[in-house]
């Protein structure tokens, strides 16, 4: 825009930045790095995938824990909230599932459809299930479900 009178409400709405006319070639190729990098979501990437061996702290209300992911059975969305499960205790965290699959080591974190990510360690059985799809049984008799994708891609993973 040529009005700079603009350009702080323009944050307002989120803008990544705010070019003024006449457009300068270099603020333009500073303006496109900006969204490349916003978009391509680099700085969100986890620095280091977490395995089985790392301790994250979890606070929920007034309770907390430092829970060794090796106990982390289940991971379920909740809205913008992902709960956790392990042991006796299921915490919510805001983080969403997203982002816990980024940074669980993928060995042993498997998505098994939109809203779960399971701890294969954990899984004491695999039936097949219906439309095509897996039924797991955790090492605590609970059951879930793998979608019809997420099926295709554990079959390949595993050679079922």
């Amino acid at each position: 825009t040529a009005f700079d009178q603009y350009a702080l409400r323009s944050f307002d709405f989120d803008a990544i930045d705010y070019l003024l006319k006449p457009i300068r070639k270099d603020r333009l190729s500073k303006a496109i790095k900006k969204v490349v990098k916003k978009t391509s979501g680099a700085r969100e990437l986890p620095e280091e995938v977490l395995g089985l061996e790392h301790r994250i702290f979890v606070k929920d209300g007034e309770q907390c824990w430092f829970v060794q992911l090796r106990d982390l059975r289940l991971l379920e969305s909740v809205g913008n909230y992902c709960r956790l499960y392990f042991g006796r205790d299921k915490p919510l965290i805001l983080k969403s599932l997203n982002y816990l699959e980024r940074v669980l080591d993928p060995q042993v974190f498997f998505r098994i459809n939109r809203a779960q990510i399971v701890n294969l360690k954990e899984v004491d059985q695999i039936l097949p299930w219906l439309g095509g799809r897996l039924q797991l049984t955790l090492k605590n008799g609970e059951k879930l479900e793998v979608s019809r994708r997420q099926t295709a891609k554990l079959k390949e993973r595993y050679s079922l």
